[in-house]
């Protein structure tokens, strides 16, 4: 399943702030970011995500109602990694 940035609570407006771009990385940030991924991927351990508009904490299952396996072993790293 992949998540679906369309719809309801986005914009093709590109001064809104939901605006989703024409395309996947079609905006500067959002290219720069999945660069710099790609640079340090082998390097990389974990990447975590803040959505600031809403101050959200996102990880890779937001998108699902259904949890993973190793939820408890995410929540706690969370946990740790806002802490810090």
């Amino acid at each position: 399943m992949c998540a679906v940035f369309i719809g309801p609570g986005t914009s093709s407006q590109p001064c809104s702030d939901q605006y989703k771009g024409v395309r996947a990385f079609s905006e500067q940030e959002t290219a720069n970011l999945r660069d710099f991924v790609l640079k340090i991927k082998g390097d990389l351990k974990m990447f975590i995500t803040i959505h600031a508009y809403s101050q959200l904490l996102l990880v890779p299952w937001g998108f699902q109602s259904q949890r993973p396996s190793d939820w408890v072993e995410v929540v706690c790293i969370l946990t740790v990694s806002v802490i810090i």
